[in-house]
């Protein structure tokens, strides 16, 4: 089971949301977005827009 936590940004309230089953897509998915992020951090100046444009596409 996973759990989200999201806050919003307007009203400062945050929302949980869970979900039972992953499927292996999705954990692909999320483990290419983590690398991704990893690399860009590792870097000295990172790019955060790709970072964004990643985590968009979810």
């Amino acid at each position: 089971m996973i759990k989200f936590e999201i806050k919003d940004r307007k009203t400062g309230k945050t929302e949980s949301y869970t979900k039972e089953d992953v499927t292996m897509g999705e954990a692909e998915k999320c483990y290419e977005y983590l690398e991704l992020v990893n690399q860009e951090n590792k870097k000295e100046a990172p790019n955060a827009t790709k970072m964004r444009q990643k985590s968009d596409s979810y």
